[in-house]
């Protein structure tokens, strides 16, 4: 009798351990497809020692690849509410590559290669049922950028956007069963850098400049 009590006990201590570490309370990381669209834009040229516009604009451009994206998270709890801190690291093979942005003088198109990026965030979420969780985040991003040039020359100018901004996104996480520690999740993110001035050859004028994004994600997940 005394070890089918100790048996009872053991299944009931195992299946709720399972259960503990298939939910979204916990560590978690995450690996999978991202999808980015990037875009380099312009505003008003202007004389930089007097201020003045020079009278005419820029168009921007625009560019997207395919990479991999790795993710670490940390969730905690509060009845149907749960909060994620996490941090995602997109590789550099998810290069945005010549996100030109022509001026109408005739110096550019201006074309900048965008690397890795890695997002620092907070996400708060709702558990729409024990197995799924549906959430907002807003965070921190450091953007990789290579060189800001005259693609037409290659000669470089300026020092282009920021490499830093924010960013803002939405998303769900889905477990493939109740007991599975595995899930899956889609997430969009959009995000921008701060300004940076683009200078022509001269030095004489320039314009801000910025780096906007978008991005879409699939990924595996494991919480433990």
């Amino acid at each position: 009798m005394l070890a089918k009590k100790k048996l009872i006990i053991l299944a009931i201590s195992t299946a709720s351990a399972a259960s503990f570490a298939a939910g979204f309370d916990g560590w978690q990381v995450t690996a999978g497809i991202d999808n980015t669209n990037a875009k380099l834009t312009g505003g008003e040229y202007s004389n930089l020692s007097s201020g003045v516009d020079q009278g005419y604009g820029a168009s921007d451009g625009a560019s997207s690849k395919t990479g991999v994206k790795m993710g670490i998270g940390y969730g905690m709890s509060s009845g149907s509410f749960i909060t994620t801190l996490g941090a995602d690291y997109t590789t550099g093979s998810n290069a945005i590559s010549n996100s030109a942005i022509t001026p109408t003088s005739g110096i550019g198109p201006n074309g900048i290669n965008v690397g890795r990026r890695i997002d620092l965030y907070v996400a708060p979420g709702y558990k729409i049922n024990p197995d799924t969780v549906a959430y907002a985040k807003v965070g921190y991003t450091n953007v990789s950028t290579n060189g800001l040039n005259d693609t037409s020359t290659g000669a470089a100018i300026g020092n282009g956007p920021g490499s830093s901004g924010v960013i803002y996104g939405v998303g769900f996480k889905q477990r493939f069963d109740h007991n599975s520690p595995y899930f899956y999740a889609v997430d969009y993110t959009v995000g921008s850098t701060n300004s940076g001035q683009i200078t022509d050859p001269t030095g004489a004028a320039g314009y801000d400049s910025k780096l906007k994004f978008s991005s879409l994600s699939l990924s595996l997940g494991y919480s433990f």
